[in-house]
């Protein structure tokens, strides 16, 4: 495992490397309890963004959407005006 200063760290990132695998408020049980109540169904087009770990979308595929696409951030450049 690399080292990361947990002063310059994104904050995601530290967490994953903490072992965290989702990364969000509510954790595990909020992600299952939401993407439930969404109902996806085979007729469903699905965009993440952004994708992480994968561990959010294994709970979306295992609901067989039509498609799933993921938005990585990374490719999006930041611009200042």
């Amino acid at each position: 495992m690399n080292h990361v200063e947990p002063a310059k760290a994104k904050g995601h990132l530290l967490l994953a490397k903490m072992g965290e695998k989702v990364l969000r408020p509510g954790g595990k049980e909020l992600t299952q309890n939401l993407i439930a109540d969404l109902k996806i169904s085979s007729e469903d087009k699905i965009v993440e963004f952004p994708p992480s770990l994968g561990y959010t979308a294994s709970f979306i595929l295992a609901r067989k959407p039509k498609n799933v696409s993921w938005v990585c951030a990374s490719l999006f450049k930041k611009t200042t005006h």
